[in-house]
């Protein structure tokens, strides 16, 4: 997922929320549809007059569709108010992060969940709790061992299982809370350009399967032929030779150069290693 969305990006996701047609934008912006329909096009330019009349008609600033902002509101709220420590604004004004993934986990309607359970466990509100029940446990234990005739004993090693490690307990409430907000995302993005194709849906290991079962030769060419298909390693007699020797004689340093010949590593093929091609 990119960080930053370009300003084409911005007024089509503003017509799509907003539920126009581009017909009845181009209308309100006085302009020929035909020529709104240019501007969403990346290659074209847009009059700084037409970002204003935009900003004015969907109550947005400026700034948020050049790119500037990723706050609609033209109001600006002080840093103060926010309360977030200096650490944290070094931490967002880091080109480095990922602000847009940030504010979609901070805006998801699930956050707030996560953060309470966030806070339970950093202020130890159950650590009491816990510790109270595995003592009840224990005491269990004691007891069945002392009227113990060897009948308890099932009972005995299933209330040890049954003990709770409070980390453990937790790590499952957090995951649970923040897997769900991830994969909404993802499947928010799944359309996204920059967003990686799966290669395990049921279409792409078809063809995979096929390119293996296609291409001549035994069963190490067959496999080789495989690998290279799923690396997106470019199809040539020396790539597929080199593949064949590492699934022979697999070792780090071959199976890096066979890696290193991916698109996926590095999809500009100016840049990519070439010491075995």
């Amino acid at each position: 997922m990119k960080k930053d969305i370009s300003i084409h990006e911005r007024i089509f996701d503003l017509w799509v929320d907003n539920g126009l047609t581009q017909t009845e934008l181009a209308e309100a912006l006085n302009i020929p549809a035909t020529t709104y329909s240019d501007y969403e096009q990346e290659e074209n330019p847009i009059p700084h007059d037409v970002i204003i009349a935009l900003a004015d008609h969907y109550g947005v600033t400026a700034d948020y569709i050049l790119g500037l902002s990723t706050n609609m509101k033209p109001e600006n709220i002080p840093l103060q108010s926010l309360c977030i420590s200096d650490a944290a604004v070094d931490f967002l004004r880091d080109e480095q992060t990922n602000s847009r993934l940030l504010s979609e986990l901070i805006s998801h309607p699930a956050f707030r969940k996560l953060l309470i359970d966030t806070e339970v466990y950093v202020d130890g509100y159950v650590d009491d709790a816990v510790q109270t029940y595995n003592l009840m446990m224990e005491v269990g234990r004691q007891k069945l061992s002392e009227v113990s005739d060897g009948s308890h004993d099932a009972k005995t090693e299933a209330l040890d299982k049954v003990k709770l490690v409070q980390d453990d307990y937790f790590a499952q409430i957090l995951a649970r809370d923040l897997l769900p907000i991830l994969a909404d995302i993802k499947e928010n993005h799944r359309k996204d350009a920059d967003t990686s194709d799966s290669m395990f849906d049921e279409d792409s290991m078809n063809k995979l399967i096929e390119v293996m079962q296609n291409q001549p030769g035994g069963p190490v060419r067959k496999i080789a032929a495989f690998v290279n298909e799923f690396m997106h390693i470019r199809k040539t007699a020396s790539n597929m030779e080199f593949a064949e020797d590492v699934m022979e004689n697999p070792s780090p340093e071959n199976i890096s150069d066979l890696a290193n010949r991916s698109d996926l590593i590095e999809p500009n093929s100016r840049k990519r290693k070439t010491k075995h091609m």
